[in-house]
């Protein structure tokens, strides 16, 4: 009877190890036999896609001089135009700034100026625009370099009405380099005795043809 009994424990032990062991291997077979995502395992593992390198060249205060000069020579189209809801204006550039007709031609060619603001019109004296504060501009003014373009003053090219220019920061610029991203268009008026005066203290009327252009014709001026 006792050897029985021991027999039967053993038999029921045997079948629960048995039983246990054949519904691990089947926990363990489920597991063995899944089919990964490999879509969402591809998205996971991919190489992160490298940015492309830019197709212009980013100006600093150390390549612009080199780059604008080559510039010049190469593309000699003086003619613009700058559209706005408001009506088109269509300008030349002078021969003899190549530095910033360079620089102006080439942002526009790299599409700076397409979308910028008009920031400032003071009636009888100037039109400026082109340093938008749009986050899309500030980007792209990184990307496209941080530099100045030299300053190339003649005495033959005044600030008469319809000329266009680059402004220029008026402290710690002794040299007057010319900021490359903001222009102005000059409106201009004719100035009277009283004001030639006072220009003339302040030598702000350089050369005749200055003289000539800004004082009314018809008006007496003191020498």
């Amino acid at each position: 009877m006792r050897l029985f009994i021991f027999i039967l424990c053993v038999f029921l032990t045997a079948c629960a190890d048995q039983s246990h062991t054949h519904e691990n291997e089947k926990n363990h077979s489920t597991v063995i036999n899944s089919t990964p995502n490999a879509k969402v395992d591809s998205i996971i593992h991919k190489e992160p896609i490298k940015p492309k390198e830019p197709d212009f060249t980013r100006l600093t205060s150390r390549n612009s001089l080199a780059y604008l000069s080559e510039f010049s020579q190469t593309n000699t189209s003086k003619r613009i135009k700058i559209c706005t809801k408001h009506g088109d204006m269509e300008f030349i550039l002078y021969k003899g700034t190549p530095l910033h007709a360079a620089s102006f031609i080439h942002l526009i060619q790299e599409k700076y100026f397409s979308g910028v603001e008009i920031t400032r019109v003071l009636k009888n004296h100037v039109i400026q625009g082109g340093n938008s504060q749009k986050k899309s501009k500030s980007t792209q003014r990184f990307l496209l370099g941080k530099y100045t373009v030299p300053h190339e003053i003649r005495p033959y090219y005044i600030h008469k009405k319809g000329a266009l220019a680059l402004a220029r920061q008026m402290e710690h610029n002794p040299v007057k380099d010319s900021e490359p991203y903001d222009f102005y268009i000059v409106h201009g008026r004719k100035i009277g005795s009283a004001e030639f005066i006072i220009f003339k203290k302040k030598k702000t009327l350089h050369t005749p043809i200055s003289k000539k252009k800004f004082t009314k014709p018809k008006e007496e001026l003191p020498t």
